[in-house]
This record gives structure tokens, sequence and C-alpha cells, in this order.
């Protein structure tokens, strides 16, 4: 697949009006032609800068950073969760992201996927108080049944 060794910085010039977080969960090379390009995989997340941080969690639900290349499959993964204030609605919202284990056999369940939701849970359990909006996406790499 055709990569962009620069994509972080080019969503954040297009959101100037964001702050952009980029929470790496390995690094490895990219390759334009015969050049290596060192690039780092992970999530970002970028916030309107109206809104408040007020409270943050990051963590790997699998594996752990890997520094010296991609990895093989499942590769490592992290989750990020942010607790914003809308001074606007006058409201909070907490936000949990992540991107799911990819496994070549499939989308469907498997203990490692189980582990890595729970992993999630425990992530957002430390960021949200509960009793408010809550909000879990990102690209989970399963099917919905």
């Amino acid at each position: 697949l055709p990569q962009r060794a620069n994509l972080f910085t080019e969503i954040g010039t297009a959101l100037p009006r964001h702050d952009g977080f980029f929470c790496p969960t390995s690094r490895g090379e990219l390759f334009d032609g015969d050049t290596a390009i060192a690039a780092e995989f992970g999530l970002a997340t970028f916030v309107r800068k109206t809104h408040s941080l007020i409270a943050e969690g990051l963590d790997f639900v699998h594996g752990r950073f890997s520094a010296d290349g991609w990895g093989e499959h499942p590769r490592p993964r992290n989750a990020h969760c942010i607790r914003l204030f809308s001074h606007e609605h006058a409201s909070t919202v907490t936000i949990a992201h992540m991107h799911g284990l990819r496994d070549p056999a499939g989308k469907g369940d498997t203990a490692a996927r189980k582990e890595q939701a729970e992993a999630l849970v425990r992530l957002i359990e430390r960021v949200w108080p509960g009793g408010e909006n809550l909000v879990v996406c990102g690209d989970f790499n399963v099917l919905p049944d």
C-alpha cells in the first residue's frame, strides 16, 4: 500500500484550529523507491482548541512499543482516551479510540482480541468518571456479530 511519511503533519496543517497528539506503537522503515525513510505507526488524536483537555490516558492494549521495526502480526496496538470540556455546551465528553489487532486469519473473535477489549475498558475506567457522555470508536478490526 502507498504510505505517507508525513501524514500527521499534513493533517495538522489541514486542521489549524486543533491540537494534535501522536501516540506511536512502532517505528520502522518506509521506502520511496530505494530510499528508506524512518516512520512511526500509531494513533493520532486532534482536539479543537476551543475545548479544554481535562483528563487523558494512553496505554498499550496489545504488546509494547517496537523501536526496531513493525514486527509480525499481531503487531502492538495502543489506545488513547481523552476527557474534554466544551465551553460552548458547558458539558464534558470522554472519547476513547484505538486501532484493533489485525489478524491475517480474519476478523473473528480471538483470545487476543478479548484481552485487547478488556485493556481498553481498563483505560476508559481510568479517565471516564461515569455518568456523562462517552464515545468509544476506532477501527476495531472485528466483525459485528
